[in-house]
Order: C-alpha cells, then structure tokens, then sequence
C-alpha cells in the first residue's frame, strides 16, 4: 500500500515547510523510496499566512495547500 500523502499542519512560516519536507525527502532517500509522498501544507498561522505566497511557490511541494 501506499501512503497518499504526508500533511504538514501549523507552519509558522516558509522555514518550517522547508525544512520539515527537506526532512521527508532525507528519509525518503535513506529508506529507498522511488517516489516522492505528496506533501499538503495547512495554512493555519498568521506567519504562515503572511508568507503563503512564498511557500506556494516551493518546488518540492505538490501543490495542495488548505487554509
């Protein structure tokens, strides 16, 4: 079976995103998955929302995001 996707909730901001899905794509590559888990990020901060605009634009993420 596979996972989905992996949802991050509560960012403070676009460090967060960053490095919690710089984390997952680390474990992704050390366990030998062959493909990348979808990431959807829940904009439910004032800092996250400020720079919502900032973390739509990560590459690495798929493009889900929820406020």
């Amino acid at each position: 079976s596979r996972l989905p996707f992996i949802t991050l909730p509560k960012p403070r901001g676009v460090e967060d995103v960053r490095a919690q899905v710089a984390y997952l794509r680390d474990v992704e590559t050390r366990i030998g998955l062959t493909r990348e888990i979808p990431v959807h990020v829940l904009i439910e901060t004032i800092g996250a929302l400020h720079e919502v605009w900032e973390i739509a634009a990560r590459r690495e993420l798929n493009r889900s995001i929820s406020g």
